[in-house]
């Protein structure tokens, strides 16, 4: 799955804004914005989700 040139910017910036997100997943939510999924439901399932913790090496 590879992001367009205006995903990959938008996706630069928000790292540079310090929100670090995998690309795929990423895609993935400009994806669900594309199909108009409300933002507040998205947003809740976000909330909702387990936070990754802050000591284990990231997966790749």
């Amino acid at each position: 799955m590879s992001l367009s040139q205006d995903e990959s910017e938008l996706l630069w910036f928000a790292q540079s804004a310090g929100f670090d997100m995998d690309p795929e997943i990423f895609k993935v939510i400009i994806d669900l914005i594309r199909l108009n999924v409300n933002l507040t439901s998205l947003a809740k399932i976000f909330i909702k989700l387990p936070k990754p913790n802050q000591n284990e090496p990231k997966s790749k």
